[in-house]
């Protein structure tokens, strides 16, 4: 009888979020979004809004899956933590101690590099993003190229948000463990989980009938994108899910004890994933509110204080996509926020505004201020080209008398 007075609470607390999330949808011009909910271990939300296909008019329901970006990444960090478990891999021990292959131009980075180093952005490697975005390199080519690349800072100095790591993390992971990276997390995380829809190629997405289309936002409409395949990098961004299967794994990252159908991890494993390791740069915050100060990065998630709550999210863009993962340990809560266009704010308004009403907290309106944001944001880029268009050095032809 509690639990069904508890389920009525939460139920309560949720009134008006679709009404919401129809509105956000429409002022950020996104086709489609789902979105799915985890408290106290059990899935209580799952629903999808709007149009996975605008060209055909086709709905987003709770089975349709999208391309989720860089949420990738903690899949990638957890499968490294679960090497830990197994004792094949150490978190401060130098990369090289298992792949001796990995090289970096630093040599003294290339030295003393740790697993830890990688999944905290620390190498002093900047994102280098032309060497792999849109190139036909395999992961193996990728990964020796790194040795090429100029870093510009110095060995953990500083916090750099990049990809390549990510993948040399994969690559790690299939050194160590004799398997694919694909197989591995596969193997070791989503059949453990009983998750089986879960891809890991933008081709198994396009194969998929549930599979939402790309847009992105251009004067009013919201044209499609073309799939994007970044299977060479995929430890970085290559998985394909739906809000059912996301909320499997908030479920793993919020209780590992009870998460699946055997212990997948360790709990004090999953605490070292959780914990800060390089505090973040203002720029790299989306949203800069006073709700929201002094963020840092763990391994494989973002972990900020929300309102006097500890909050651990990772966001996922790639071509047409935009999506959250997040969660709070303390508070056995997570929200997944799945959407089908670029450069959005949406999936951090929406979880924002739900974590708001199932914390009991006074809502922030946060959809007003990203709109003020970035109307803000658009006045000075065009200030900026409005400046950078202007000759210096020269004078009216003829005085202003």
């Amino acid at each position: 009888m509690a639990k069904q007075n508890f389920e009525s609470e939460i139920d309560s607390r949720l009134e008006g979020l679709d009404r919401f999330v129809n509105r956000c949808l429409k002022d950020w011009q996104v086709p489609g979004a789902a979105i799915g909910i985890v408290r106290d271990g059990q899935m209580i939300y799952a629903r999808g809004f709007g149009l996975r296909d605008v060209r055909r008019q086709l709905p987003v329901d709770k089975n349709t899956h999208f391309a989720i970006g860089s949420c990738t990444k903690a899949f990638t960090a957890t499968s490294v933590g679960i090497l830990v478990d197994d004792g094949k891999i150490e978190w401060n021990k130098p990369v090289r101690d298992y792949l001796p292959s990995f090289r970096l131009k630093d040599a003294v980075a290339a030295e003393r590099t740790t697993p830890r180093d990688l999944l905290s952005h620390r190498t002093g490697l900047p994102r280098h993003d032309h060497s792999w975005y849109g190139a036909e390199a395999s992961r193996s080519e990728l990964f020796k190229r790194l040795r090429h690349l100029e870093p510009t800072e110095d060995f953990r100095s500083l916090f750099q948000y990049q990809n390549l790591m990510y993948l040399a993390a994969g690559v790690l992971i299939e050194e160590v463990s004799g398997l694919a990276w694909e197989e591995f997390v596969r193997q070791r995380i989503l059949k453990p989980l009983g998750i089986v829809g879960m891809s890991f190629s933008i081709d198994d997405l396009a194969n998929n009938p549930n599979a939402s289309i790309g847009h992105y936002r251009k004067k009013g409409r919201t044209p499609r994108i073309p799939y994007r395949n970044i299977d060479a990098i995929a430890p970085a961004g290559g998985i394909n899910s739906n809000v059912l299967d996301m909320c499997r794994w908030l479920q793993l990252q919020l209780n590992p004890k009870k998460a699946g159908r055997r212990r997948i991890i360790k709990t004090q494993t999953l605490k070292e994933l959780h914990i800060p390791h390089t505090v973040l740069p203002e720029s790299f915050v989306p949203l800069k509110h006073k709700e929201l100060l002094d963020a840092s990065y763990a391994m494989g998630w973002i972990v900020h204080p929300y309102r006097g709550y500890r909050w651990l999210h990772h966001g996922g863009s790639i071509d047409g996509f935009n999506a959250l993962t997040s969660f709070m340990p303390w508070e056995d809560l997570g929200v997944v926020v799945l959407t089908n266009v670029s450069g959005s704010p949406l999936p951090q308004v929406v979880s924002l505004n739900i974590y708001d009403r199932l914390l009991d907290l006074d809502p922030v309106p946060w959809n007003a201020r990203a709109k003020r944001d970035e109307r803000k944001a658009q006045r000075a880029e065009k200030k900026r080209k409005i400046d950078k268009e202007r000759k210096h050095g020269t004078k009216p032809s003829l005085s202003l008398k």
